[in-house]
């Protein structure tokens, strides 16, 4: 396996950046001086020029003598630094222009070049912009006389046509430098440590392929990488000793081991045991007692937790090592939830050797403060003098199977839908109430209760809609109902109440005032609000009298008569009328 030279080229490559860098700052550097150097003769050129023409100018402009002018202004034109200038006379007349549109002369003069962003940025270079305006002036007798003005722009092309001839050739230089520099680096690393680096690495993947180890040669070269290597072979060779010791010592291992194995066997053929019958009775054990998900104590004569399982511990929150030699009473704070109590079992057993009751449901309080429903069961280890010596207790969590038995309870004697109980319930509360047991005088009322004009909202704005009046209507009559009472939902919109000690007066305010309520109900859907009303059917019963059947029957009736007289009125049963 050749090695990939990634770490020359991770080298090489900063190594080169760096360098690079460096030489262009160099490069850099020198340039900004040149740059300057030429900016100061330009300057120069400049005001050279402006004092030159200035005085050349003078005579001719002091004539009027333009053919002169133009002769002397051609040695601007032809030279290549000039870009633009103007002269005007002491009106303001342009004489002689070059580079400049003349409107634009004439009307702002020489004015402000046009300059690219990229030059206007003032920096350590400095503005690039060679222009000037000075006044041509005339001797006389009586003094200096302004007649005139020149203004003259130099253009800075040459500087950067330098600038960018001298960068290009560093550039070229820099690439050139670095190709070299580069292969060269790299045949001095491949040729000093390559080789010598392939050999190490393809030792390395011999010995995790778990092939022999082969010395690599350091190359009689002592630097950094001979080092290496030679540590590296004195390494496996400290490793081959060292196996070498091993297995001397695995194989005086393995031999006491064989010699003590044959002495055991002999022992243990003596007693008539043999070692993996015993093995296999402690782990049948060990697997059933830890493979039971309900918690098992075995507890001696006096009560003391002599075995435990693991579930004892995620059952009570109490760590296994805890549990053993603390009496079981102590371990399980309780109620019981049945007639038997289960500390006068355990204590009975425990003083006089009672056979205890098999199974006892209580509410089992562990550590954590949350109470458990636990099934406990009691199994006593009885001898061949059928005396009980110890016992095993078995605990269950049957908190889950309680709370589903609750809700499968509730769910079918209940509506899903409002809460009430539902007809069967109902029924049988009705049938209860009717058995006959209790005060011969005490009088009982049935109500049927049938919801007008709900089919409207049911109809016009959809099922959901008329699921929410249902449950809104369900609660505002419990409100007005005693805890005594019992408000169901037979189904649609029919509604069954039960008011037990109750006379047919205050039946009556009380099914006014459910009459009211329904009324006054509104329920608001897609911009329209609905109104409701309650047919009300009453009769009342004493226990015994008639059957559950008749008395339905009788409310049924009364409703109906109620909806037959124009709906949303309470009305009492035709024969407690008469």
């Amino acid at each position: 396996m050749k090695y990939s030279n990634k770490l020359f080229f991770k080298l090489a490559r900063r190594v080169i950046m760096v360098s690079a860098a460096l030489l262009l700052l160099t490069i850099l550097s020198f340039e900004c001086l040149r740059f300057l150097d030429e900016k100061k003769t330009m300057e120069a050129k400049l005001t050279e020029l402006m004092q030159t023409y200035s005085l050349l100018l003078s005579q001719p402009l002091s004539e009027g003598d333009e053919r002169s002018i133009h002769l002397l202004t051609a040695g601007l034109i032809v030279d290549t630094d000039v870009q633009a200038f103007v002269i005007r006379d002491n009106r303001g007349r342009v004489i002689d222009a070059y580079g400049l549109d003349d409107q634009l002369s004439r009307a702002t003069g020489l004015g402000a070049p046009a300059i690219p962003p990229w030059q206007a940025n003032s920096g350590i270079l400095g503005r690039v912009n060679f222009q000037a305006v000075a006044s041509i002036q005339h001797a006389t007798t009586s003094g200096s006389v302004v007649i005139g003005e020149l203004g003259l722009r130099l253009s800075p092309q040459r500087i950067y046509t330098l600038l960018i001839t001298d960068l290009t050739m560093a550039l070229v230089l820099l690439g050139v430098i670095s190709t070299v520099v580069l292969f060269t680096t790299r045949s001095a690393y491949i040729f000093f440590i390559g080789g010598r680096l392939n050999a190490l690495l393809a030792d390395i993947r011999r010995v995790e392929r778990s092939a022999d180890h082969q010395p690599v040669l350091a190359g009689g070269v002592e630097d950094e990488l001979a080092f290496v290597i030679e540590a590296y072979n004195e390494a496996h060779r400290g490793r081959l000793a060292s196996q070498q010791k091993v297995l001397e010592y695995q194989d005086s291992l393995e031999q006491q081991v064989a010699d003590r194995t044959r002495a055991l066997k002999r022992e243990l053929e003596e007693h008539g045991v043999t070692s993996r019958q015993l093995f296999f009775e402690k782990q049948r054990v060990d697997v059933t007692l830890n493979s039971i998900k309900d918690a098992v104590f075995n507890i001696d004569g006096s009560g003391r937790v002599v075995l435990a399982n693991p579930a004892c511990e995620q059952l009570l929150g109490t760590e296994l090592l805890e549990c053993l030699g603390r009496n079981i009473l102590d371990l399980l704070p309780h109620e019981d939830s049945d007639s038997l109590s289960l500390v006068q079992d355990i204590q009975g057993f425990i003083a006089n050797g009672d056979m205890p009751h098999k199974t006892h449901e209580i509410y089992l309080r562990p550590k954590s403060g949350e109470l458990i429903n636990a099934e406990v069961t009691l199994v006593p280890f009885v001898d061949d003098e059928h005396s009980a010596s110890g016992m095993a207790v078995f605990i269950r969590d049957v908190t889950l199977q309680s709370q589903i038995t609750e809700q499968l309870t509730y769910e079918a004697r209940h509506d899903p839908l409002t809460g009430l109980v539902n007809r069967r319930e109902f029924e049988r509360r009705l049938a209860s109430l009717n058995s006959g047991f209790g005060d011969n005088d005490e009088q009982h009322v049935l109500c049927f209760l049938d919801l007008d004009f709900f089919k409207i909202v049911n109809d016009s704005a959809g099922h959901q809609a008329g699921d929410q009046v249902l449950k809104d209507i369900a609660e505002g009559l419990s409100y007005l109902l005693r805890t005594s009472d019992t408000l169901a939902r037979f189904g649609g919109d029919e509604f069954g109440l039960l008011l037990t000690a109750c006379d047919v007066d205050n039946a009556l305010r009380i099914c006014e005032a459910m009459r009211a309520f329904v009324a006054s109900y509104r329920f608001a859907s897609g911009g329209v609000d609905f109104i409701f009303g309650v047919s009300i059917g009453v009769v009342s019963f004493e226990p015994g009298a008639q059957s559950s059947k008749f008395v339905l029957n009788r409310a049924d009736e009364a409703c109906y008569a109620a909806k037959a007289e124009g709906r949303n009125r309470v009305c009492l049963s035709s024969a407690e009328q008469a």
